[in-house]
């Protein structure tokens, strides 16, 4: 286990109820961008406006959800002690910003004329930020499942759940089955 590795997790300061905030925003503009990159590539293969237009509104919404979910991205980085000091976690927001101001490029390229502007760099600045959500989102991804940030304090033991697992079971003694089998809930 290297030293950055938590068994733990460090919660979210941009929460609502002690759910982090910033996870549930992240979905809305990946799937618009992505989106936008299958309209460009539907109006290539067809020449029908309506998709070409549909990637502006794609393109529109996917921005103004990416800033929505840099917010509580942002607080989150600025207030979490050991997520300031990662590269990692510096490198996931810059990157991220740098994705959404990409994609307000593209959208103000179509504003005037959807269709004109799909090829050559419409499409291009659309594939772009695909490729940019899977580095960011692999980012974003190693810093919740490796180490812990926005995953509650109490990792397994969320109230309610009859998923709980033994708190004292630790990654060695679950690897040689030495892992005590959670009691039934309790209510």
């Amino acid at each position: 286990m290297d030293h950055h590795t938590h068994t733990s997790g460090t919660g979210s300061t941009a929460a609502l109820r002690g759910h982090p905030l910033h996870p549930m925003l992240v979905g809305f503009p990946i799937t618009l961008f992505i989106g936008a990159f299958v309209t460009d590539v539907v109006y290539l293969a067809t020449n029908g406006a309506f998709w070409a237009q549909g990637s502006v509104w794609l393109l529109a919404a996917g921005v103004a959800m990416g800033l929505l979910a840099a917010v509580p991205g942002a607080i989150d980085l600025l207030t979490i002690e050991h997520a300031r000091r990662w590269r990692l976690a510096w490198t996931h927001g810059l990157m991220n910003l740098g994705l959404v101001t990409l994609a307000a490029l593209n959208l103000l390229l179509r504003w005037g004329d959807p269709e004109d502007a799909v090829a050559p760099f419409g499409i291009l600045l659309s594939a772009i930020c695909v490729g940019l959500l899977a580095i960011t989102g692999w980012l974003g991804g190693e810093m919740v499942y490796r180490h812990g940030v926005g995953v509650s304090k109490a990792v397994g033991h969320a109230s309610g759940s009859d998923a709980s697992h033994d708190a004292t079971a630790t990654p060695a003694s679950a690897a040689r089955g030495g892992e005590r089998a959670a009691a039934p809930h309790q209510p």
